[in-house]
């Protein structure tokens, strides 16, 4: 379990194996591989959590509900970092604001506010 944890947060870029750790403000961090890291640490998981239960309802101890749960919970966290986790924002480079926000069912007073100043 170490040694996957180790590989995952290697492979996903939170660990610079460089040398240096620090990181600079204008490089990225992302790692090619993060993506299919994440992929395989999700459908492990996901693997577990299913195990989990089966072996809960076959042989009826509590342990294997928090692993179940722990599992599915990271299974979930992971398979929200694959859909939504380089999706960037639609930002306005005039107003700097998000272009994806709606006006229903309230208004959108900054929007209103920019365009009063003139920006």
């Amino acid at each position: 379990m170490l040694a996957l944890g180790l590989v995952v947060v290697i492979h996903s870029g939170s660990l610079s194996l460089a040398g240096n750790g620090a990181t600079t403000e204008g490089t990225s961090t992302h790692s090619p591989y993060a993506d299919a890291t994440i992929l395989v640490s999700t459908l492990y998981h996901a693997s577990v959590a299913f195990y989990c239960y089966g072996r809960y309802h076959w042989t009826g101890h509590t342990a294997y509900t928090v692993g179940c749960l722990g599992s599915a919970a990271l299974a979930s966290f992971g398979l929200w970092c694959l859909m939504f986790a380089g999706d960037k924002g639609r930002i306005s480079k005039r107003t700097g604001f998000d272009k994806n926000t709606s006006g229903f069912p309230f208004k959108n007073s900054e929007s209103y506010r920019a365009k009063k100043k003139g920006i």
